[in-house]
């Protein structure tokens, strides 16, 4: 009853958007997605080449070349195991209490993905998600609430 409640005094009604249209019901979903469609993801105008005065402080040559070493497995569970139980699960729905558990199970495979992100640059395309969370700042969102843009 109380998770019902909860969702019920969480849902987001009314939504304007930025051009100032409302949208109700079903049509919330659609502004929200519309909304982050229109920039996430999107190429931009960017350089390769950053302003000289962007990076006016150096590393030194000890502390730069520890910045690209391997990460260990020691390192990965040591991470892994910081990450409080209680905390939110990740796109998988696993929280880090699961993966404590079934560390003797999932380790190996878990610091071969972290180690091969490190070594490549390139992240595993079932993990390359992002999780757009709405927070509400009212008890009852709605219209005079919320605004995008």
């Amino acid at each position: 009853m109380s998770l019902k409640c909860r969702n019920h005094r969480n849902r987001i009604d009314v939504i304007r958007d930025s051009n100032g249209v409302m949208h109700e019901g079903g049509n919330v979903p659609i502004a929200f997605v519309k909304h982050y469609e229109a920039f996430l993801g999107v190429a931009g105008a960017t350089s390769a080449d950053p302003s000289p005065d962007l990076f006016t402080h150096q590393l030194d040559n000890d502390c730069a070349m520890d910045m690209v070493r391997v990460v260990t497995r020691e390192e990965i569970k040591s991470a892994m195991f910081s990450i409080g139980d209680d905390k939110a699960p990740g796109p998988d729905g696993y929280t880090a209490a699961f993966y404590k558990k079934a560390w003797s199970i999932v380790g190996d495979d878990l610091c071969a993905a972290v180690q091969e992100f490190f070594s490549s640059g390139q992240l595993l395309t079932e993990l390359n998600h992002t999780i757009i969370a709405l927070v509400p700042k009212v008890d009852v969102p709605q219209y005079g609430g919320l605004q995008l843009g």
